[in-house]
């Protein structure tokens, strides 16, 4: 694949916020306030108690460093998103065209034997099978990519980008001259015990004159880093973080539920 100088990464990312609202009981207030101890008010009564359930909930919380191999299969399951732009992702409110973009780009990058190049309309395109993009989808995402939906896609023609579909293949126009040299190393994960994981990483940017240079099995090397090497990896330059709120298979692969990156 043609190689050529990065543009500028745009990440976004959002914070959520945990809203408390009070009820508004007169009698249920009225009872509290007099059932406190003297020199005790109700306020003192409840930051007491929220003190209480903060710390519980932050001991519930354990904070994991992964090693050897388990932290190259977290640093290589990150970097397939952070290298191709992935956007911020909810599984909660994903589409269709997420999944399939982010199949065709995968594909583009770390599977190209995946990707076939058509002509239509006098316009050139880049194709998959629809059986494939359900493969890609489900490791991934854990999530379903159904054929009657892809139907519902408009036919590939020079006025339509993509996604497509057409004879039980996902096209999209042909574009060259993308690269693709990000990288995700994971800081820790966070377990609450709830059977997910959030992994929180930081993105670097390999130095194009270093990546130009590197072949496919040599960026492999990066996905062993620990993130002290990566911080001082002088061939590396960091450009943002992310987090990662993944489910775990029972081979103990991951699949995506939440994607947040922030500059």
């Amino acid at each position: 694949m043609k190689k050529t100088k990065i543009c500028a990464l745009a990440l976004s990312a959002c914070l959520a916020l945990g809203v408390f609202t009070a009820c508004g009981n007169t009698n249920a207030t009225t009872t509290a306030a007099e059932s406190t101890t003297e020199g005790t008010t109700t306020e003192d009564t409840t930051a007491a108690e929220s003190s209480e359930a903060t710390e519980s909930s932050e001991e519930n919380v354990e904070k994991i460093v992964f090693s050897g191999d388990e932290l190259k299969n977290a640093n290589k399951f990150v970097s397939d998103f952070t290298k191709i732009y992935f956007a911020d992702y909810n599984a909660e409110t994903a589409t269709l065209e997420q999944y399939l973009n982010f199949a065709h780009i995968h594909f583009k990058v770390d599977d190209q034997d995946k990707i076939k190049y058509e002509t239509k309309d006098d316009t050139a395109f880049e194709t998959f099978t629809y059986q494939d993009a359900v493969i890609a989808v489900g490791m991934y995402f854990a999530a379903p990519v159904k054929e009657d939906d892809c139907k519902n896609l408009p036919a590939p023609s020079k006025d339509n980008y993509g996604p497509c579909y057409e004879d039980g293949k996902i096209w999209f126009q042909a574009a060259d001259g993308e690269s693709y040299s990000s990288i995700g190393i994971v800081d820790y994960a966070l377990n609450t015990g709830d059977g997910n994981l959030t992994l929180v990483f930081t993105i670097y940017q390999i130095k194009w004159e270093v990546y130009n240079e590197l072949s496919f099995d040599e960026l492999k090397k990066y996905y062993e880093l620990t993130p002290e090497q990566a911080a001082s990896d002088d061939t590396l330059e960091k450009v943002g973080t992310g987090s990662a709120y993944v489910g775990v298979s029972q081979s103990g692969g991951y699949y995506l539920k939440d994607y947040k990156t922030q500059k």
